[in-house]
């Protein structure tokens, strides 16, 4: 440690009572103005400001020196990869919001520089999580190919939020699932498949309504893989008009439908 000098750090005993000396001045003397406390209660403020920051970056530098935070960014994101796979964020039968594997991002500050800064964690979007929780995703995946789910009714403030989400997802979305067992989501899906998908490569619609919009080539022209129920494929679907691409066919029986 002989080549830190902690002389001049601010929370050194002289500087802090240099500093503190005009507030204990105008705290003794009961004829201070409201202008002098109010001034003196700002600066002690900032001294505890400052003292929070202090104590944030000693906790970070020793944090730092834990075998846990020494591991390599790597392999950081490799375990956290394995961590949102075995247990993804989710929303909770109550409202709330199970974090699931972002808890590591609040444990230690390295942490959460190595999650927040590999956009591959961030590729995988369950639009339940909410609106928010969506487009930061869509943030922090910066370029990365993106795989989506819709499977249950996103509880957003607008259409026209989910509109946004998809364009600007559309284009970098290789995987959609869209799972409904009812119609009210009817508008939402038909907002996914209208939109051109170029990227896209598989593609898993399980609902119970079938769907006005054809799987053509000019909107998902690299698709490979389909999983559809019968009541989404209708009963006569237009094969021909179906992308050249697709190289995997799976057709669900999930019973009778609930409408057309």
């Amino acid at each position: 440690m002989s080549g830190v000098n902690t002389s001049n750090v601010w929370f050194s005993q002289e500087g802090l009572a240099v500093r503190l000396e005009p507030m204990h001045r105008i705290a003794q003397n009961r004829l201070s103005s409201s202008q002098e406390i109010s001034a003196a209660r700002e600066a002690g403020l900032a001294e505890l400001e400052k003292a929070r920051r202090a104590v944030a970056n000693i906790r970070t530098a020793l944090n730092g020196l834990q075998p846990a935070c020494r591991i390599p960014d790597d392999i950081l994101v490799y375990v956290f990869s394995i961590l949102r796979d075995v247990s993804p964020a989710k929303k909770e039968y109550s409202g709330g919001l199970a974090l699931g594997w972002i808890q590591v991002s609040h444990v230690a500050r390295l942490w959460r520089h190595a999650a927040l800064n590999a956009p591959s964690l961030w590729a995988k979007i369950d639009l339940a999580l909410g609106r928010q929780w969506a487009f930061h995703f869509l943030s922090l995946s910066k370029s990365t190919p993106l795989f989506v789910k819709l499977r249950s009714y996103p509880l957003w403030d607008s259409h026209a939020s989910i509109q946004s989400f998809v364009e600007q997802a559309s284009p970098r979305t290789v995987s959609l699932t869209l799972a409904s067992p009812t119609l009210d989501m009817c508008e939402v899906i038909h907002t996914f498949i209208a939109h051109s998908m170029p990227s896209l490569e598989c593609l898993h619609v399980d609902l119970r309504m079938q769907l006005s919009f054809p799987f053509t080539a000019s909107r998902f022209g690299s698709l490979r893989r389909l999983t559809i129920t019968e009541n989404a494929l209708g009963r006569k679907p237009d094969w021909a008009s179906f992308p050249t691409t697709l190289r995997e066919l799976e057709i669900e029986h999930k019973g009778q439908p609930c409408g057309s």
